[in-house]
């Protein structure tokens, strides 16, 4: 017995000792130095020239990009001393970005990665090009103008936009997360598109073609007028109430699709195809239509409907 407890012992502090040695490797290997801990402080950036455009390049942060009393841009922000933000001003383009320290704590070997808002307050006269690329965090924005063209780009969080105008191409795109938008007036395109997450979009006005789709998730919206409509999702519903539009393309392999349309229904050419589902009525060719609904569904079912 005196044996085992022996062995037993030596055992234990053999694996005492590993986890030391694989504790201080990884620690080298993540930062030379341990980060101690330091208080993070609120700053606020203030733009001294004039401003067209806006790029934020940033990692895990959730946006926030609003119009405010104002008489230049300004962001505020959350920094310590292992994270830094860069702002740049060049030729009119406001640049941010941020880069954050890989933090160790051996005491209990903890692991921390800050997560702040950025929130950027816009003149009420300014109409900017904006430019948004996170690696992980939401991006809202509300009540914005833009001269140009807007780019929303993020990998892991939702874009939220509310009573924003772009007068170029907007494009929202994200990888998981939903895209949501209410109110919303675009003088180009507009493209949104994620890959795990729904597609809402309420009030939008779009004087060219509308693209809304989904991998896995629901496409919807209300009161939606473009030039062209293209929906799609593999795993999904596609529905729209208060549709105007010249051409709707909608498509969806496991799900149904559901369409109330502006107008009656001779003023459509309608083709309609269901491999496992019901649809509510047959195809129309009419020869004077002006306008096209393209429907198809894999497993699901369809239905459309006419405002007249």
């Amino acid at each position: 017995m005196l044996k085992i407890t022996k062995i037993m012992l030596l055992a234990s502090a053999g694996m005492f000792v590993a986890g030391g040695l694989l504790t201080g490797i990884a620690t080298s290997i993540i930062q030379k130095e341990p980060a101690k801990y330091s208080k993070v402080v609120k700053k606020e950036f203030k733009c001294n020239g004039k401003i067209d455009a806006i790029d934020l390049d940033l990692t895990s942060q959730e946006v926030r990009i609003v119009k405010g009393d104002v008489d230049n841009v300004t962001v505020e922000y959350y920094e310590d001393e292992n994270e830094q933000y860069t702002f740049s001003e060049d030729d009119g383009n406001l640049r941010v970005t941020y880069y954050s320290a890989p933090r160790v704590y051996i005491g209990f070997n903890y692991v921390d990665y800050h997560e702040y808002d950025v929130i950027v307050t816009v003149p009420s006269d300014m109409d900017l090009k904006y430019d948004c690329r996170l690696e992980s965090g939401d991006i809202e924005m509300e009540s914005i103008s833009s001269g140009s063209d807007m780019e929303l780009k993020t990998s892991s969080g939702d874009i939220v936009l509310s009573d924003v105008d772009v007068k170029g191409k907007l494009t929202c795109e994200g990888t998981s997360g939903d895209i949501e938008i209410k109110g919303l007036g675009v003088g180009g395109d507009a493209e949104t598109k994620t890959t795990s997450g729904d597609v809402k979009l309420d009030d939008i006005n779009v004087s060219g073609n509308l693209i809304a789709s989904t991998f896995s998730g629901d496409v919807k919206g209300n009161e939606l007028n473009c030039n062209t409509m293209n929906a799609s999702c593999t795993s999904g519903d596609i529905m729209f109430k208060d549709l105007n539009t010249d051409s709707v393309d909608a498509e969806t392999t496991s799900g149904s699709v559901y369409l109330m349309l502006e107008g009656k229904k001779e003023d459509y050419n309608i083709t309609l195809k269901v491999t496992s589902g019901d649809k509510n009525m047959d195809d129309v060719n009419n020869e004077n239509a002006r306008r096209s609904v393209r429907a198809t569904t894999t497993s699901g079912d369809i239905d459309i409907f006419f405002a007249e």
